[in-house]
């Protein structure tokens, strides 16, 4: 997964305005999977409008621009991106409510069409939709979360429920006293299953993985078959992700190989000293007899380069000790010889002390 502020980056300056475009409805919360949706589906040369700088950071500008954008001749669709932090948004909400407003119907000649990916699997149909937001657990958290909006925020809300012929039919009270009662986020969330999803068939895609999700949805785009929707792919946006990704994909093999490259060398440097050690130490060790066996340890730890730098000690503390064995014994052999070398008489001589003895042979018996 790449990383969410360096998506965001890459995705601030990647609408192009005055083409035709898809607008992206999600919950702040789960922007990370949105964000590499949206840069996936860039990458194929579909026009994404992503409000980010809006979404984090709510003030009353983000109204005007849902209106703005929403209601833009060029603005063909809205893929909405299901969670139950979607479902406790009054601003998702919002969005979906302008979608199947009349007036936006009078403005663009028909509702807004609306693509939903499922980000979790209690999202994926509408029965799971539903045993989600009232399962209790979920309905006593959501209902610990106070909703406050703004006055300017109550009175969009206001007039895109009055203008929604759907919402109304179902309304048990008036507008404005509903509105009062979205003041907790479970009241948003059964508010957004009845009035938009309840009661009615919908084709909800599940997310999968962002590459996955983004191939699915530029067929649907460009399928000349679709007759509810059809938009061209743009070559320039399509080049221009493509090749920050090349970049990005090369930028960072360069550096992982450079920071692969200086512990090889230096790890190359200590077995070239360490082969020195042991070459230094096999000449040492040739005086004796137990020189093969020094050759042959030497030859094993060359071979075990995984535990290299464990069997460098192992070596070093093996070659010290054959050494001094073998010097031991070279030394001990050499005393004794001299000890009990006879002269043609068989009498024997001995050194004691530095000085030098003869014994007769008479003497000894």
């Amino acid at each position: 997964m790449a990383d969410i502020d360096e998506l965001k980056k890459k995705l601030e300056d990647g609408w192009i305005k005055g083409e035709p475009y898809v607008f992206v409805s999600y919950a702040s919360k789960d922007k990370e999977k949105v964000y590499e949706f949206v840069y996936e589906l860039r990458k194929r040369g579909i026009n994404v409008y992503i409000d980010i700088e809006l979404q984090e950071n709510i003030s009353k500008n983000w109204l005007q621009n849902i209106k703005e954008r929403l209601y833009d001749v060029d603005c063909v669709a809205m893929i909405s991106f299901l969670s139950l932090n979607y479902f406790r948004s009054y601003a998702c909400l919002i969005e979906q409510l302008v979608t199947r407003s009349e007036d936006l119907k009078m403005e663009k000649g028909k509702y807004l069409e609306n693509f939903y990916i499922a980000l979790d699997d209690n999202m994926s149909t509408i029965q799971k939709m539903e045993d989600a937001v009232y399962n209790n657990t979920v309905a006593k958290e959501s209902q610990s979360m106070a909703i406050k909006m703004v006055p300017e925020e109550v009175n969009v809300l206001k007039d895109v429920m009055e203008d929604n012929i759907a919402v109304k039919s179902k309304l048990k009270k008036d507008v404005r006293s509903t509105i009062d009662g979205l003041n907790t986020a479970h009241r948003v969330a059964i508010s957004m299953l009845s009035y938009i999803f309840k009661e009615s068939s919908y084709s909800i895609q599940k997310y999968g993985t962002a590459g996955d999700c983004a191939q699915l949805m530029y067929n649907n785009f460009t399928n000349d078959k679709n007759d509810k929707i059809n938009i061209d792919v743009l070559e320039e946006l399509k080049k221009k992700y493509n090749n920050a990704s090349s970049s990005a994909t090369t930028t960072s093999s360069t550096a992982s190989q450079s920071s692969a490259s200086a512990p090889a060398v230096k790890n190359n440097t200590t077995e070239v000293d360490i082969e020195n050690n042991r070459t230094s130490d096999n000449i040492q060790s040739t005086e004796y007899s137990n020189v093969a066996n020094n050759n042959d340890t030497n030859s094993d730890e060359i071979n075990s380069n995984d535990i290299i730098g464990d069997e460098n000690n192992t070596a070093i503390d093996s070659v010290a000790t054959d050494d001094l064995a073998t010097s031991t014994d070279n030394i001990n052999t050499t005393d004794n010889s001299r000890t009990r070398q006879a002269t043609s008489t068989g009498d024997i001589r001995f050194t004691l002390y530095g000085k030098e003895y003869e014994l007769n042979q008479s003497d000894m018996m």
